[in-house]
């Protein structure tokens, strides 16, 4: 059904339903594209949140370590673990060091990591032997 109306200049224009529903389906189309754009803006402010605290993580395990060398191999070994994210599960193994202690699950990063660096020297002596040996076989 269409209608003769005055538009916004005042002269006839013709003005349908239709017209009416495909001017709410754009605008809301509009909303749409905007939204994807806010939460797109956002993706890389999680992003950096995250890498700000990798890095803080990494900081904090070089602290314990106190040896760049050895830090170095214990950064390659995580990386391909778990890439420092505390709250990384695969299978049975959890967090940063991705052990398969339960209790990893709900410990704080600073807690996984002095976790992890005890396993491997109470097991490996050190972080190079360990990243060597999962090398080798694939696991630690």
């Amino acid at each position: 059904m269409s209608l003769n109306r005055l538009d916004k200049h005042g002269t006839l224009s013709e003005y349908s339903r239709g017209a009416e529903t495909r001017a709410r389906i754009l605008a809301s189309g509009r909303f749409l594209f905007i939204a994807i754009v806010i939460a797109l803006n956002l993706i890389p402010v999680r992003a950096e949140a995250l890498q700000e605290k990798q890095t803080k993580y990494r900081m904090y395990a070089l602290g314990v370590l106190g040896d760049w060398h050895e830090f170095s191999c214990l950064n390659a070994l995580w990386n391909r673990e778990s890439n420092w994210n505390p709250k990384a599960v695969n299978g049975s193994h959890y967090g940063i060091p991705q052990g398969r202690s339960a209790w990893l699950r709900n410990a704080t990063p600073r807690k996984q990591i002095d976790w992890g660096i005890k396993y491997i020297r109470n097991r490996y002596q050190d972080s190079c032997t360990a990243n060597n040996f999962s090398l080798e076989h694939k696991y630690y």
